[in-house]
Order: C-alpha cells, then structure tokens, then sequence
C-alpha cells in the first residue's frame, strides 16, 4: 500500500490473494466452501481494514486447526 498507494495497492494486493486462496485450497488448508466465501467477501472489498482483519482471520484459523 506504502509503494502503489491504497486504491491500486488494493487491487494488487487482492490479486495475490486470490492466488494465496487458490493454493491454500490446492493443499486441503481450507475447503471449496470456504474458498468461496473468501473470493466473494474478500476478493471484492475496497475497505483496506477489513482485507487487512479477513487475512489475520483467516491465518488465526489456519494456526488453530494445526
């Protein structure tokens, strides 16, 4: 967000993090359900807060079911 600012740090970021939600799918680390909700809540927000707390969320229940 620092280099590319926050709209088009935005869209950069989330590009990669359909990228991330793919691979954690291809690695049985979340189900198709779940990758699907992430696409659809995460993949569309503008709000860099909320992708921020989605993201901790997400990694906070990959730590617990480990």
């Amino acid at each position: 967000l620092s280099l590319y600012g926050a709209s088009l740090g935005n869209k950069t970021y989330r590009k990669h993090l359909g990228w991330l939600f793919t691979r954690l799918h291809e690695r049985l680390l979340i189900s198709l359900e779940h990758l699907q909700s992430l696409r659809a809540t995460l993949l569309s927000q503008s709000d860099n807060a909320k992708v921020t707390r989605g993201i901790k969320h997400l990694f906070s229940t990959l730590e617990d079911a480990a």
